[in-house]
């Protein structure tokens, strides 16, 4: 049960999201350096983890260009799986339950893994964040964390990259809808 004092994950990525776009107010600044701690990896915890089993890091950004370059062992998340297509067109809410656990099955994810989401760009931040309020949705929030800085800070440290897509099995995990973190007009 959420309390007053206690924030919710969802409001820590808005937090930690708002903080990394924007370069000055220190007051926003400042009450991020928490949530950095709980909510970011470094380039080099990433490094140091690669061979660990239980790691799943999602690339998020353009096709193409994970298809020239991502992170060793990083899989390819299409942010399509986990929005709404109707008749009515594309809608941002959050897919059906057998639709979501599916999706995560497809991305390799298992009930104890170690997600990091690594974000191609600037441009892919905010629904790298629709991600990870997605995972929290799914009950997989405690086990989800962004690459700090995502591939452009990977980069720029000279830590290798590969155009090679690694192969893995289909997850096992059973999601367990959180729906505090839903947004709804009641």
């Amino acid at each position: 049960m959420q309390t007053k004092n206690m924030i919710s994950n969802f409001q820590k990525i808005l937090l930690l999201t708002a903080g990394m776009l924007l370069s000055s107010g220190s007051a926003l600044i400042s009450q991020t350096k928490q949530i950095e701690e709980e909510l970011l990896v470094s380039t080099s915890w990433l490094e140091e983890h690669l061979a660990d089993s239980l790691l799943v890091i999602l690339h998020y950004g353009m096709k193409t260009e994970y298809d020239r370059e991502h992170i060793p062992g990083a899989r390819y998340v299409d942010i399509w799986d986990i929005l709404v297509k109707n008749e009515q067109g594309l809608r941002h809410e959050f897919p059906d339950e057998q639709e979501l656990e599916q999706a995560l099955k497809s991305w390799g994810i298992n009930d104890n893994s170690k997600i990091i989401i690594c974000y191609q760009d600037g441009n892919s931040i905010k629904w790298s964040a629709r991600l990870f309020y997605t995972l929290d949705y799914a009950g997989l929030g405690d086990r989800v964390a962004l690459l700090n800085g995502g591939l452009k800070a990977w980069k720029e440290e000279g830590r290798s990259v590969t155009e090679n897509i690694s192969s893995y099995t289909e997850g096992k995990v059973d999601i367990s809808i959180v729906d505090s973190v839903r947004i709804s007009k009641k």
